[in-house]
């Protein structure tokens, strides 16, 4: 026997066959759709709980899925960070280096420019030049540990 039941717009058929044993009944489908009341008031609740139950793991998938994105770009935007800061830091050092090699040149070059301004020779003319001798017995001031000897001889 055959049941048929129409609901709103839609037409909706469950067939049912009774025999004298529950064993080969067949089951009926549940023609629910979300949104429209079911002939099953049992149904409809379990079916619009999996549907609530759906859309709240649908959403809470997306919202780890966002968070677990802004994780990995936050942990991105941290490593760059870190990377800009050991670059500026190593430029730092290389021009501390370059001021360092240069200001050894330089040294360099005034050493050798001292060593060909210098000679014996030169001093000598550029003292006998100016009126320079070389100290009398009486301007030489010696020291001795901790007492020095100050008394002068002048001889003008």
């Amino acid at each position: 026997m055959a049941v048929a039941v129409r609901q709103e717009a839609r037409e909706y058929y469950a067939a049912r066959v009774y025999s004298r044993s529950a064993a080969y009944a067949e089951p009926v489908i549940d023609p629910y759709i979300p949104g429209e009341p079911s002939p099953d008031p049992g149904i409809s609740v379990k079916t619009e709980r999996k549907a609530q139950l759906q859309k709240k793991r649908r959403l809470l998938m997306r919202f780890v899925s966002v968070c677990g994105v802004l994780a990995v770009l936050s942990a991105l935007l941290i490593v760059m960070v870190g990377y800009e800061r050991i670059a500026g830091e190593y430029a730092a050092v290389n021009t501390l280096k370059a001021d360092i090699e240069q200001t050894r040149l330089n040294l360099e070059a005034l050493n050798v420019s001292l060593q060909y301004a210098v000679s014996l020779d030169k001093a000598s003319a550029a003292a006998l030049q100016l009126g320079m001798d070389y100290p009398a017995a009486g301007q030489i001031v010696r020291v001795s540990g901790t007492n020095a000897d100050t008394s002068l001889n002048e001889t003008d």
